[in-house]
């Protein structure tokens, strides 16, 4: 058994979260490497960089990873409730249906998952990526730090919860009476 109470909302928390992320990029890692290794054996002679997959799932991959976990538990912390599942399903569906437009490449700053397929640059579009790379990597760094951000919060919540002093929950369905109130007053 874990007794949770002996350890600090910080160590717990980290812990959840990198547990999750972890668990989360394993089958990410082995699948990229995985596929590529049936590529890398028709090139028999020639000097590879083996470690690109590793730098595309941690590059690219592992912060979306982050900020879904992040959010997750932020919000499941927050409210008591699974919310967090209908937040970042509207995320992802406004992600995926407003990047329609930028479909070829899309890097914007709050992009969930940045896409790259095509330009118009160059036959094999390395331009058009290679022009794009600062705002691809701010995109990444902005959703990990956000990421790092609400997971600290989620750390205060916790540890507030643990004295007493936060009941999440309680917000939540506070927050649906004032709804419903004010429903039930608009219709008398």
């Amino acid at each position: 058994m874990i007794y949770t109470k002996k350890t600090s909302a910080a160590k717990l928390t980290l812990i959840r979260y990198l547990a999750i992320v972890i668990a989360a990029m394993l089958p990410v890692i082995f699948l990229s490497y995985a596929s590529n290794m049936v590529i890398w054996s028709s090139y028999h002679g020639m000097q590879l960089d083996y470690l690109a997959p590793l730098k595309y799932d941690f590059g690219w991959l592992l912060p979306s990873v982050m900020i879904s976990t992040a959010i997750g538990m932020f919000l499941t912390e927050l409210t008591g409730t699974p919310i967090a599942v209908a937040v970042q399903g509207l995320w992802w569906m406004f992600d995926v249906n407003l990047g329609i437009k930028t479909v070829p490449s899309g890097y914007a700053l709050f992009r969930l998952a940045p896409r790259h397929n095509a330009g118009q640059k160059s036959l094999f579009r390395t331009q058009d990526y290679l022009d794009r790379f600062p705002d691809l990597v701010q995109n990444r760094l902005l959703m990990a730090g956000i990421a790092l951000a609400l997971i600290l919060l989620t750390i205060l919540i916790y540890e507030a919860k643990r004295k007493g002093k936060f009941g999440g929950n309680a917000i939540f369905k506070k927050a649906v009476s004032i709804i419903r109130d004010r429903k039930n007053q608009s219709q008398a």
